[in-house]
């Protein structure tokens, strides 16, 4: 069993790494986001090269800080492509980590076993994206590990570094620690979550200002495609380790994850988020399932344990094998856009779709891209820009007002063309 560890370690990192294979760069639009973040801080950059605005921290200071820290290496787009797997590798360790003291060793193989083999899909996430929302595979076992061993010190660390780095997993590990002191009657959670909350205070400001409005998602899961995504048959070994498990004194992790179960029908029901966007809720809710599932799987017979697994397997490896992953951009926008960087100088306009990747790429400002939310200022940049372009670049005004230098495209275009598919405007 010593080996079984590593095996696992080792599985997840290549089931995360496989879709690379074929694809050199980061799929998913937020990744692109999250690792201009980070580069934006490494250069010092005073304007905000997505709307041209004076750069600010977002929300997720310390995620973001996490990557700068790596893009001080100077990474390009197509190295960052490893560290899903890194991080993905780092979650398994973790849950090991953390179910071996909860349950036992045996116990704890199949949760990391489980972890390994967690779906993506560019809805919910998952680990085969360079997202924040992975981070709550890796620290909210570490602080449900601490808060049990009362090592509340490193608790206090996780949530702070959670509420500073994605603030969903954070509220995820709010709702477990809440539970844990309804269990335990701990005064200590009190306290540091008490400390942690106002601390990261500052950070909500703005944000706690918009309201509601600023977590609306569009809906895109329900509920009863959760089986379909998790596994039917690690379904239904979460659905017996939760009846087993309100036996025991873990309570609080089932009453986390009936509760998440519930926001996700609460949204379906209402359309609207409660404590947590709801499409943020997938990830650590898997988490929760997959060490319940792991309490009860451990209950069964050798034989009947060995077929589990066996058939968990073959079918979670095939679903991700098959899974395809969008793309924003071609090989040959990747070499064209860093052509843009070492050549031509100015503000950007290209499809508001591949904008998200041109910046961290070209080191250029883009003119309109497309938001992740329904914000009606943006989303008219967006049509502006994409009518500007269906017209064949002939607004030589609307250029001019928007100081815009720099045009891709693959259609015709009415400007100075300097390469294939890139058109220069001088707004001098």
């Amino acid at each position: 069993m010593r080996f079984y560890l590593p095996l696992i370690t080792f599985l997840a990192f290549c089931l995360t790494f496989y879709p690379h294979i074929s694809y050199n760069y980061p799929f998913h639009v937020d990744e692109w986001f999250h690792i201009t973040e980070a580069k934006m801080i490494v250069l010092s950059s005073e304007k905000n090269w997505f709307d041209s605005k004076p750069f600010k921290l977002s929300m997720e200071p310390a995620w973001h800080f996490l990557l700068a820290s790596f893009q001080l290496l100077k990474l390009e787009a197509n190295q960052w492509i490893i560290f899903p797997a890194i991080l993905h590798s780092i979650a398994v360790l973790s849950a090991y980590a953390c179910t071996s003291k909860l349950f036992g060793r045996k116990q704890a193989l199949i949760a990391s076993l489980l972890i390994a083999l967690l779906p993506t899909n560019a809805s919910m996430g998952g680990p085969a994206y360079l997202i924040p929302v992975n981070l709550s595979l890796i620290f909210i076992p570490i602080a449900i590990r601490s808060t049990y061993e009362k090592k509340h010190a490193i608790t206090f660390s996780t949530l702070l570094f959670l509420l500073l780095s994605h603030p969903p997993s954070a509220v995820v590990l709010l709702i477990y620690l809440s539970f844990h002191f309804l269990e335990t009657r701990d005064k200590n959670i009190i306290l540091l979550v008490a400390i942690a909350l106002a601390l990261s205070m500052p950070n909500y400001y703005n944000e706690l200002k918009r309201g509601a409005e600023a977590i609306k998602f569009d809906f895109w899961l329900t509920l009863k495609q959760l089986p379909y995504l998790y596994g039917y048959l690690q379904t239904a070994f979460f659905v017996a380790g939760f009846y087993l498990i309100l036996k025991s004194k873990y309570k609080p992790l089932a009453y986390t994850s009936l509760l998440l179960i519930a926001l996700i029908v609460l949204y379906a029901r209402f359309n609207q988020s409660y404590l947590i966007p709801y499409i943020r809720i997938y990830v650590p809710l898997m988490l929760f399932m997959s060490i319940i599932a792991s309490y009860s799987m451990a209950k069964l017979p050798k034989i009947f344990l060995t077929l589990s697994i066996t058939l968990i397997l073959i079918l979670s490896v095939k679903s991700i094998l098959e899974q395809k992953h969008y793309t924003l951009i071609s090989e040959r926008e990747y070499k064209d856009f860093l052509w843009i960087r070492y050549n031509l100088s100015g503000k950007a306009l290209l499809d508001p779709w591949k904008a998200r990747a041109f910046p961290f790429i070209a080191e250029r400002e883009v003119y309109a891209v497309m938001p992740f939310g329904p914000v009606e200022k943006e989303l008219k940049k967006v049509d502006g820009a994409r009518v500007f372009l269906a017209e064949n670049c002939t607004d030589k005004q609307f250029l001019i007002e928007n100081n815009i230098s720099i045009v891709y495209t693959d259609k015709p275009c009415n400007l100075t063309k300097v390469k294939e598919n890139i058109y220069y405007f001088s707004t001098s």
